[in-house]
Order: C-alpha cells, then structure tokens, then sequence
C-alpha cells in the first residue's frame, strides 16, 4: 500500500467513534502516538499495554521492535 493510502485508512481508524481494534506492524512513532492504547504481544502473550509513550519508556521489548523499525527505514 502506498503512502498517501495508508495515512487515509490510519485517518479513518483514529477518527472513527466506534472501538477499533488495529493489528499492525508498522511502528511509526507518528501512527502508534495517535492511539488511546497499544496492547504489544511477545510470543503471543500480552507484554505491556498502554499509550506509545508509556510503553516506549516502560517496556524494553516495545521499545526494541520501534527502535528495530525506525532503523529499518
């Protein structure tokens, strides 16, 4: 999916008044900073829960995989 499309469908899905529930990899910090809650999974067992900010300064693992991502790019 190109850029401007995924902004798009990431507008809608923060905007939206319903529950939504969004399972990505992408780990922008600019995307995860707009959602109430982030649930991160290790392993398929839940490893932390809460905004992007306090799982970045939290929770190691989150931590790695946006570090990961962000040298990725």
């Amino acid at each position: 999916m190109d850029a401007t499309n995924a902004k798009l469908i990431e507008d809608i899905l923060v905007n939206s008044k319903q529950m939504v529930i969004n399972i990505t990899h992408n780990l922008d910090k600019e995307v995860l900073q707009r959602y109430d809650e982030i649930i991160c999974m290790q392993n398929g067992k839940i490893s932390g829960i809460g905004d992007y900010e306090t799982l970045y300064s939290q929770n190691m693992y989150f931590r790695g995989l946006c570090e990961d991502f962000k040298s990725e790019i």
